[in-house]
Parts: C-alpha cells; sequence; structure tokens
C-alpha cells in the first residue's frame, strides 16, 4: 500500500540515498519483484470507488494470482496519496486496517 505523492518513501524509488533512509527500487519494481517470485502472472486490476472525493487521492488494487497455486499479492496504490493510513488520515476511500486484516484472513494454513 504506497502514495504516489509519499514524501518518506517515495514511488520511484530513492536508488542515490538522497533521503537517508537507505537506497531503494522504486515501488512499481518492487511490486513488478515480487509478482515474479510469488509466480503471480495474472493480474485483475480494480479502480476502488472514490467515496471520499475532497481527500485529494483514489485506490487503485492490483491483485496478482496464478491458476498453478494459492500464492497472491495484492498491492494498494493510492494515486496522490502521501505516507497515510488509509481510512485514518489521508485517503479515505479504503479502511487499510480492515484491507490489510481480509487479505490474510484469506490465507489458509
Amino acid at each position: 500500500m504506497n502514495g504516489t505523492n509519499d514524501s518518506v518513501t517515495l514511488f520511484n524509488g530513492d536508488p542515490n540515498n538522497s533521503g537517508g533512509w537507505g537506497a531503494y527500487h522504486s515501488i512499481p519494481d518492487m511490486v513488478d519483484f515480487w509478482a515474479d517470485k510469488l509466480e503471480t502472472p495474472d493480474l485483475e486490476r480494480v479502480f476502488i470507488k472514490d467515496t471520499a472525493p475532497n481527500d485529494g487521492s483514489t485506490v487503485r488494487l492490483d491483485k496478482y494470482t496464478s491458476d498453478a497455486h494459492d500464492r497472491r499479492l495484492w498491492y494498494y496504490q493510492v494515486n496522490g496519496g502521501g505516507h497515510d493510513w488509509p481510512g485514518q488520515w489521508g485517503n479515505m476511500d479504503i479502511d487499510a486496517t480492515r484491507e490489510v486484516w481480509a487479505f490474510f484472513a484469506g490465507i489458509e494454513p
């Protein structure tokens, strides 16, 4: 779950460590990395309804899966969002706590 306007965890990464938090790749590169590592090539892209148009952001959910196994990757991109926790501050279209809970609750041991 990342905001495209996050000033702490930069959406485009920080390969030169200009922010002092350590060098890191862009968020899209990391999502691609994990989708590949988890072998989840199938993508379903969902645009979450903009129920709070005054919050200045929208949410896109990318669900990566595979017909070969049960592994999955969900990525929430908060377009226009900052370093926020959706549902508490920043984006109000989703409740991040509930979304995380729903993801993990759906995983069978």
